[in-house]
């Protein structure tokens, strides 16, 4: 699936607690002083301002419209053997959603940058698998997975991922119950939850770069978000990957 000419999708991957939502943020802040304006989207924003019948409606389309690659994407997260049917459903509801979203974007004029993308959700798919296989999903969908124009991988050590989703936790169980991931809630209990997740991104991250090197309509920006203020550096960074991207530059 190509983009559109007049569209440009950023999406940024990451660790929970990298600093994602926060970086992409900052940089919708940054274009829009410069008279940019630049959709920033999630889950939740998503869920709020479109109807449930017409979110539906759509994702049927899209499903109906690419079997091929909902048969694929479908039998390579049942393969996975997701923990639970509760999980099973998560999975199957955030990678459909979001590959219809990229989608949907690539098609229509504007920019947008998505903090819950498509390899964002191969991470997902991964995190609660009993089989987890990023870079075999990643592969076996091929050509047909609705890339965006960036990626932008944001990077943190184990130590600040650990101690940001902690610090989140307590903001969230407060203030948006409805935003506690799965991560945020796993991590206390399980030494070793953290290393096998950065280990599945570590995986997915080298996908996406070798992806990147064979599709023109790929590029990747690696940014280092460690200490609070690398925030800025890292927002420059981006605005100049998408100012630089043939279809705002010409």
């Amino acid at each position: 699936m190509i983009a559109g000419s007049d569209s440009l999708v950023v999406e940024f991957l990451g660790m929970p607690g990298s600093g994602k939502t926060t970086l992409a943020r900052r940089v919708a802040e940054a274009l829009g002083q410069r008279g940019i304006h630049a959709y920033q989207t999630n889950q939740f924003t998503v869920k709020r301002k479109s109807s449930q019948i017409g979110r539906v409606s759509s994702l049927a389309s899209f499903l109906l419209g690419n079997p091929m690659y909902s048969l694929l994407c479908a039998r390579a997260i049942v393969e996975s053997r997701q923990r639970s049917m509760r999980d099973l459903v998560l999975v199957f509801r955030s990678w459909f959603v979001n590959s219809h979203r990229t989608s949907q974007f690539s098609g229509s004029a504007g920019l947008y940058l998505v903090d819950q993308g498509i390899f964002q959700s191969t991470w997902q798919v991964a995190f609660s698998a009993r089989r987890p296989e990023p870079v075999r999903l990643i592969e076996k969908i091929g050509s047909l997975i609705p890339v965006p124009h960036i990626v932008v991988i944001v990077e943190a050590s184990l130590a600040t991922v650990a101690r940001r989703l902690t610090e989140r936790h307590a903001v969230n169980r407060i203030n948006a119950p409805h935003a506690i991931s799965r991560i945020e809630v796993e991590f206390p209990n399980d030494a070793q939850l953290l290393p096998r997740s950065f280990e599945l991104l570590r995986q997915i991250k080298g996908a996406v770069i070798r992806m990147s090197a064979t599709r023109e309509d790929l590029r990747v920006l690696i940014v280092d978000n460690e200490q609070d203020g690398d925030l800025e550096e890292g927002m420059r960074r981006v605005v100049e990957a998408v100012l630089s991207y043939p279809s705002l530059s010409r």
